[in-house]
């Protein structure tokens, strides 16, 4: 089957680790593009033998695999996402774990083939892995894709013109495995895979695909298929039909804007990120790269720790304020009360935008976060009354909102991952050519200068964009 490739480094240390702890295992479906898949571009689908479940998981753990999972109704038993990253490659690689072999609409996997152990015992080795038998691939996709028929979602393709490329690598898929199969060789898998089935039902269906029948002609051969698979459905027709409509609805939201995509959490808990940097960093493009390259697989959220929304309060305290520097013909020595209260808000609405993201982080989300208050950084998004006064003594309305704003500030914990994107204070300035010099200078020197400990990860940000996200 093809030329020789090299995998993606962090699954051919899989592929190795599987070998060495003799887990049970093969690719179970598209194995036409297993060069793909292999270098990463791709789902891995790895049906595995339930037995050696906690073996593999504990591989691919050690790896560094994380799981991931969707919202309950949209979980299927028996079927695990693991993603892996290795350094130096941007694309993340995907395990689809399947301990259960689940076929049906994507809105409803319905039907379950007890026929794991045939698969796994008769798997070959193809590019160093170990796939299902050609003859057994063909069944198992010419009913799947039988299955997946919706005369609602061809509508749709059509609409998207997208419905001939679909019908198109269907039959290529077919043509690939055709050839790869031997005749008597096949029959004598279907019957053992799927006893009573009758080779005519396979050839209606392979014949339904191929030569792209009326919907009609589709619906009755796939209503066939449904009756011989009854015996091995996960849930009755009117809960299949429930889902595919919920899908198919969703769908329809999600495509005009209405409803934000469905991804996946991390099981075992989220991550809270948090770029900090001064002026001419780069950390707004690296939150903006690093949320877009998370996001297309799982639940991101991105926010602006400078500047969070804005409560209500934190509007009227600063209307009145600009409302009172209009009317004053003289600037004050020190900060007002009514400036004061200003500052008091806007610790009080990063604290609430901490609080909420922190709780989505918890839940298995991910936050990617443009600043941080950082206990050591007077400059930026830190306490401001307490040194608002010029060496006067606070009185003792401001002590108390002094109090009150620092409680905030030092509520919020650190993130989980906090990057520093370290700019000489000359770099910056010249990164920044529009704005007051002394301002971006004395900003990049107190994060310059700052000892960061272990925890945050340093980058050397003087560098060129590319280099450094």
């Amino acid at each position: 089957m093809g030329h020789q490739v090299s995998p993606h480094p962090l699954i051919s240390a899989l592929l190795d680790r599987l070998h060495e702890e003799d887990i049970s295992y093969c690719h179970w479906k598209s194995n036409w593009k297993i060069e793909d898949w292999l270098s990463g571009k791709g789902d891995l689908d790895l049906l595995v033998a339930r037995e050696d479940a906690d073996r593999f998981e504990s591989v691919v753990r050690e790896l560094g695999f994380k799981r991931a999972t969707l919202p309950s109704a949209k979980e299927l038993p028996g079927i695990v996402n693991f993603y892996g990253y290795c350094p130096g490659h941007k694309r993340l690689v995907h395990i689809h774990a399947h301990y259960e072999l689940i076929l049906g609409h994507d809105a409803l996997k319905n039907y379950r083939l007890p026929i794991e152990r045939e698969m796994l015992a008769r798997a070959v080795e193809d590019h160093g892995i170990r796939i299902a038998w050609p003859e057994a691939e063909l069944a198992i996709f010419v009913f799947r894709m039988m299955l997946k028929f919706s005369p609602a979602e061809n509508a749709f393709r059509r609409l998207k013109g997208t419905l001939a490329d679909h019908k198109k690598t269907i039959i290529d898929e077919i043509d690939f495995l055709k050839k790869e199969v031997d005749q008597e060789e096949f029959a004598t898998t279907f019957a053992a895979l799927f006893p009573g089935a009758g080779h005519e039902l396979f050839d209606d269906c392979l014949d339904a695909l191929v030569e792209q029948r009326s919907v009609l002609r589709c619906l009755m051969v796939k209503r066939r298929l449904e009756r011989y698979l009854s015996p091995v459905a996960r849930g009755t027709k009117v809960e299949e039909w429930y889902a595919r409509t919920s899908r198919i609805g969703n769908a329809l939201l999600r495509a005009v804007g209405a409803k934000a995509p469905v991804q996946k959490r991390f099981a075992n808990g989220g991550l809270f990120i948090a770029f900090v940097g001064g002026d001419g960093s780069g950390k707004s493009s690296c939150v903006k790269e690093i949320s877009r390259w998370l996001s297309t697989k799982f639940d991101v959220r991105t926010i602006h720790m400078g500047r969070p929304p804005k409560s209500f309060l934190t509007l009227v305290t600063g209307a009145a304020v600009k409302l009172r520097a209009f009317a004053s013909r003289e600037k004050d020595a020190k900060a007002s009360l009514l400036q004061q209260l200003r500052w008091l808000c806007t610790a009080r609405d990063r604290y609430k935008l901490y609080v909420r993201m922190r709780r989505f982080a918890s839940n298995g989300g991910v936050v990617v976060a443009d600043r941080f208050p950082i206990k050591d950084l007077k400059l930026m998004d830190s306490p401001r009354i307490a040194g608002s006064m010029n060496g006067a003594k606070l009185n003792f309305f401001s002590k108390r909102l002094a109090d009150l704003e620092r409680s905030y500030y030092e509520a919020m914990q650190k993130p989980d991952l906090l990057i520093v994107l370290r700019t000489s204070p000359v770099v910056a300035v010249r990164r920044k050519p529009t704005e007051a010099k002394a301002h971006v200078h004395s900003r990049s020197r107190e994060l310059w200068n700052l000892g960061w400990d272990s925890t945050a990860k340093i980058i050397n940000a003087n560098r060129p964009f590319s280099k450094v996200c």
